[in-house]
């Protein structure tokens, strides 16, 4: 299957990144159609920055940050772009056709024509990639709603959206597959999620978990790849009449698990407790979207002012789909050479999707310590 001409332009948005953190919540460019030469051949246009080399992580940052890095209007062939995201970081694009006249696409060619020759400065959170992509519709289209204060590539799809831009997008796959996606994946999945729920270890307990950024494996992957975990800043509460407690307080949790990397990994931080989480392992296909691998891992966890050393294996297994249903499963096996313990966990979940913004999840822990638990949760993604 080709890509069809369906509009003189496409916003394109790009799967997550999550190996690159900058790149974890996508990209958004734009792709100027041209009938009479194939797709690979048309032009991709693109506000990127002007990084430089040999930048350190500190200067990336504070320099990204307060507007330092230069930046520009790239145009460049879409073979270019497939290369670098689809052939090399194995990432999935949506292309949008956008709803413009002749008018409107008459002032876009002349305006960029201008503002391609000039530079401007780059911003991590007030003029990025979706920034000056707005600004140039902005400057262009007869009307476009008022930007979000911040701009993300989901949110930027979603305003246009919502001002009834956009076409049904197709989808170009990072093994090269094109698909038309059905009308349900027109807005790419969202990324901050509040669960609401109860679980049972010994007594009922309340629980509550705000994770803001980005996704788990237990997320829908409508947008994200269903084998990569990378959440940012998740704290989870149990509570009851008797007791409050913070269960968990991650800084940062990326773990990706795809079987058609050579090696599956994890790296997990947190604060509550202090600890710190690395995994190295295999992923294997078996049916479907049905996989199972294994994760040799070690831990180091600061508990009471003491620190403990467990090293060990995770066995899991199971159906990261696109479906309504999904669900996990994992045994754990991790010897403590702080007190020269075993410890065992057998976990599993099952999640069922309600609507776009609504799924409800089932889980079951078993620990060879006896502090079993099962639980519900609504998770509402916004």
């Amino acid at each position: 299957m080709t890509i069809p001409a369906l509009s003189a332009i496409f916003v394109v948005l790009t799967s997550p990144f999550p190996k690159n953190p900058a790149s974890a919540i996508g990209h958004v460019l734009l792709l100027e159609a041209d009938s009479t030469v194939p797709y690979l051949l048309w032009n991709t246009v693109g506000y990127m920055a002007d990084i430089g080399d040999n930048v350190s992580g500190f200067t990336y940052i504070t320099t990204g940050i307060f507007g330092g890095f230069p930046a520009f209007y790239e145009i460049l062939p879409f073979y270019e772009k497939i290369d670098q995201y689809s052939d090399i970081e194995k990432r999935d694009l949506w292309l949008y056709p956008l709803r413009i006249s002749e008018a409107e696409l008459q002032r876009f060619n002349d305006t960029l024509a201008v503002w391609a020759v000039q530079e401007y400065p780059y911003r991590f959170f007030t003029l990025n990639c979706v920034n000056g992509i707005y600004n140039l519709f902005k400057a262009t289209l007869d009307s476009i709603p008022k930007a979000y204060y911040i701009m993300t590539p989901q949110n930027f799809i979603e305003l246009l959206h919502n001002d009834h831009r956009l076409g049904e997008p197709i989808r170009l796959y990072a093994d090269g597959r094109i698909a038309k996606e059905p009308s349900k994946y027109l807005i790419p999945h969202k990324y901050s999620r509040l669960d609401i729920g109860i679980s049972f270890e010994d007594e009922f307990y309340f629980r509550v978990r705000f994770r803001p950024l980005l996704h788990s494996l237990k997320d829908r992957s409508l947008f994200y790849t269903p084998f990569m975990e990378f959440e940012l800043f998740a704290l989870e509460t149990n509570f009851n009449r008797n007791n409050f407690d913070i269960q968990e307080f991650w800084l940062l949790k990326i773990q990706s698990i795809s079987p058609h990397d050579s090696f599956s990994w994890m790296f997990n931080t947190g604060i509550l407790p202090i600890n710190a989480e690395l995994g190295i392992g295999q992923t294997y296909k078996m049916i479907s979207t049905f996989c199972a691998g294994f994760l040799f891992r070690h831990t180091i966890v600061r508990i009471d002012k003491c620190i403990y050393n467990l090293s060990g294996l995770r066995i899991f297994t199971g159906n990261f789909s696109n479906g309504i249903l999904r669900f996990g499963v994992y045994g754990e096996y991790l010897y403590n050479f702080t007190n020269a313990s075993n410890n065992i966990l057998m976990h599993s979940w099952l999640a069922f999707d309600i609507s776009r913004n609504l799924s409800v999840f089932g889980e079951f822990n078993w620990r060879n310590n006896m502090e079993n638990s099962v639980g519900m949760v609504t998770a509402f993604y916004f």
